[in-house]
């Protein structure tokens, strides 16, 4: 019995393909905002602001690409190919460009794989008062849950 190759591209697993990536954009507007909203509220603030907000705009790429490879990686075992998984980091790259397309073209990632290497960004503060609980910045009492403790 002939070996079966790992690409098995017939109809079925281009179908499960082209679902896997439907999903992987399903999961990046999951984790992150629309275009519009980027423009209309991201860039919206003083540069610290800005930068907060760009910030947390990248932290969603993250989970947002594990999710799509992770369901993409089940689906590729169950039709035993990588089709699936090699669509879904395709929509995933493709995703990360579109968002950073969103931003002016000095603020975007040269690279859609920088925001892997990049640190945790700074916190920007909110209205003046910037405290920490376990190493997170929140404002205010929030932390307390508003009880002033």
């Amino acid at each position: 019995m002939a070996k079966k190759s790992w690409l098995n591209a017939n109809a079925e697993t281009l179908a499960l393909s082209l679902l896997s990536a439907g999903e992987a954009s399903h999961a990046f507007s999951a984790f992150l905002p629309s275009r519009f909203t980027i423009r209309n509220w991201v860039l919206c603030g003083d540069e610290q602001e800005v930068a907060g907000n760009i910030a947390n705009l990248r932290s969603g790429y993250m989970p947002a690409v594990l999710f799509a490879v992770s369901l993409a990686g089940v689906v590729s075992v169950i039709a035993r190919s990588v089709l699936p998984l090699v669509f879904s980091l395709g929509t995933s790259i493709v995703m990360i460009k579109l968002y950073e397309g969103a931003l002016p073209g000095d603020m975007q990632l040269r690279n859609p794989f920088d925001f892997l290497s990049m640190g945790r960004a700074p916190q920007p503060k909110l209205n003046g008062q910037t405290t920490t609980l376990n190493g997170e910045a929140v404002a205010g009492d929030l932390g307390t849950g508003g009880m002033g403790l």
